[in-house]
């Protein structure tokens, strides 16, 4: 019997509650990815500074602390950017995708395509992160040998990144746990 898309949606948004919210292991698994995918994306493009920081004895843990928090509070507090939001969103989409990956891989039933949905969406995400302004993003030079000089255009093809990033993973989330249900009424 073919169920109707609302069916199905509604069929995975449920499933994917029940994973993650009812199940603490799978929740701190959640939180855990999201702010690893976060710090990836701040941090991978600058990995020279942040060498430089974590050695530098010159600097007290407190300063070191207080240096890497302000990438997160710098993200944090520009919701007014499209490009804030979208990499936020993928952060946490990118958790509750690692969640439920994990949770169907524990009782085999996830799919190639789910699973490599989601390898592409992180790497979607990590190529729209970073400031093109600064040099540190993997769009930039990239674009730039295309012929787009732009930092704007730069900046809207990141977020433009992030979303589609973020479609792939509500995809690979669907798909997942849709097959969950799948499996488990077998």
């Amino acid at each position: 019997m073919k169920l109707p898309l609302t069916v199905k949606l509604k069929i995975a948004c449920r499933n994917t509650l029940a994973i993650v919210c009812t199940k603490p292991l799978y929740s701190l698994l959640t939180v855990a990815a999201a702010i690893s995918m976060l710090t990836i994306i701040i941090w991978s493009l600058n990995y020279q500074l942040v060498g430089y920081i974590l050695t530098n004895d010159g600097l007290s843990p407190l300063q070191k602390v207080r240096f890497f928090s302000y990438g997160y509070e710098a993200l944090f507090s520009s919701f007014d950017s499209f490009l804030s939001v979208s990499i936020i969103s993928l952060s946490f989409l990118f958790g509750i995708n690692i969640a439920v990956l994990t949770y169907s891989l524990r009782r085999k039933i996830a799919s190639t395509r789910a699973t490599g949905a989601s390898g592409l969406a992180a790497t979607l995400g990590i190529l729209s992160s970073g400031c093109a302004a600064c040099g540190t993003s993997l769009l930039g030079p990239l674009l730039a040998t295309l012929g787009a000089t732009s930092l704007t255009a730069v900046h809207n093809i990141g977020a433009a990144f992030s979303i589609i990033g973020s479609l792939l993973l509500l995809y690979s989330i669907y798909k997942i746990t849709l097959q969950t249900q799948t499996k488990n009424l077998t």
